[in-house]
């Protein structure tokens, strides 16, 4: 026995028009949501990436000029080594380098270093430094020669004697992100890693 639907129905496995266009409507509202949420977790993914790699760089940075101690090429060797983690990085990216004297009970930057080296506390660098060749860090006497990059907090006056106590270097990065989704907008990423330079006996 076939039932056939009455005149003007509409069949059971084709949606009313109505209920068509309702689904439209809520899918012309949900889609675009969905877009912004993965827009949000990629950007979440690379700034993490990125956070991880400026972690890594400012690290390895301390590391080596903690090593270094009061050695004239201690910012020099700090520098390179910054560098080979920053590799991935282009010139622009990179806003400021800083190189600080920590001794602060907080390893806060001294007052002025954020804009500019100051005497006695921070040298100032950009990417560009890391092109700079060994002789550019030149030293005479007790003190770093006028002009070298290193002359505002001159290695040679750090304190890395074991007794009393030696000086704590500190690192500062800042990274100029371009955020993938544009309702977040670009952000500076700031790094900062701080190390005792390494005490050594004096004979």
């Amino acid at each position: 026995m076939i039932v056939r639907p009455a005149k003007g129905s509409t069949p059971a496995s084709t949606p009313p028009r109505r209920e068509r266009g309702a689904v439209i409507v809520e899918l012309t509202i949900v889609v675009p949501l969905l877009l912004l949420l993965v827009l949000g977790l990629v950007e979440l993914g690379f700034r993490t990436h990125s956070a991880q790699t400026i972690v890594g760089a400012t690290r390895s940075a301390a590391r080596v000029g903690s090593s270094a101690g009061d050695d004239r090429l201690a910012d020099y060797v700090a520098l390179q080594a910054l560098a080979g983690g920053l590799r991935d990085y282009e010139a622009a990216e990179i806003e400021r380098i800083i190189i600080f004297n920590a001794n602060a009970a907080d390893g806060s930057l001294p007052a002025g270093c954020e804009s500019a080296s100051v005497p006695g506390e921070c040298n100032h660098y950009s990417a560009s430094d890391f092109s700079l060749a060994p002789s550019a860090f030149t030293s005479s006497g007790s003190g770093c020669s006028f002009g070298s990059p290193d002359l505002q907090w001159c290695p040679l006056g750090r304190d890395a004697d074991q007794y009393p106590n030696a000086d704590w270097i500190g690192v500062e990065v800042w990274i100029n992100h371009s955020s993938t989704a544009p309702f977040l907008g670009d952000t500076v990423l700031k790094e900062r890693t701080i190390m005792r330079l390494e005490p050594r006996f004096e004979p």
